[in-house]
């Protein structure tokens, strides 16, 4: 029964598909894309490969959503 019990909550803390806390960004919205790590509790030859395309793209779409709130407030200040 604690068994199960700290099943759960391990499970509830750590999987995509739970999400209870609404206002912290999911793991895949989290996870470093340049060392990715497993979030699995048992692996069998799955390697984990960087993505540094999509990391640079990611990078490359959160400058330029700052450089528009930059524009933005510019635009609003005069």
């Amino acid at each position: 029964m604690i068994g199960m019990g700290g099943f759960i909550v391990y499970s509830s803390q750590t999987r995509d598909n739970l999400v209870f806390r609404k206002t912290s960004k999911p793991h895949w919205q989290t996870m470093d894309l340049e060392n990715p790590r497993s979030l699995k509790m048992r692996v069998v030859n799955q390697p984990y490969v960087p993505m540094t395309e999509l990391s640079s793209l990611y990078k490359d779409m959160e400058s330029a959503t700052k450089d528009d709130q930059k524009t933005e407030e510019a635009v609003a200040d005069q």
